[in-house]
């Protein structure tokens, strides 16, 4: 639908055609609708891997970035490359070093790990 409207400025008529669309289809996306940590616990300098299932919900091939967040710090970002219905496994590998339990995201799907300190005790 479209609709003319006209304006007369000092001197000078002015017309704007406005165009208002009957329907958008929404973009293509993907969801997240699980992740996994292993190990969910830890020691500081530990490799700890994240494993995210990525969904296409659409019926659009295309792809897409995924974004691992730890405490609300974006940290990796990956592209996933999606056929329509379909899902995979994107997975990040990654080192914390701070002790204690930390928020792990990816496109806001959530698991927590723990850090804990490495203990050398000698006699």
């Amino acid at each position: 639908m479209s609709r003319n409207l006209a304006y007369i400025v000092g001197s000078v008529l002015l017309v704007v055609t406005l165009v208002i669309p009957l329907a958008c289809e929404a973009p293509a996306g993907v969801e997240v609708v699980a992740i996994d940590i292993a190990p969910s616990q830890v020691t500081a300098g530990q490799n700890v891997t994240v494993s995210a299932q990525v969904r296409n919900a659409s019926n659009n091939k295309g792809t897409w970035s995924v974004s691992l967040s730890i405490d609300g710090d974006r940290v990796q970002t990956k592209e996933v490359t999606l056929s329509p219905m379909s899902s995979e496994i994107a997975t990040f590998t990654l080192v914390i070093d701070s002790f204690g339990t930390h928020k792990v995201a990816v496109d806001g799907s959530t698991a927590l790990v723990t850090v804990v300190p490495l203990y050398i005790y000698t006699s």
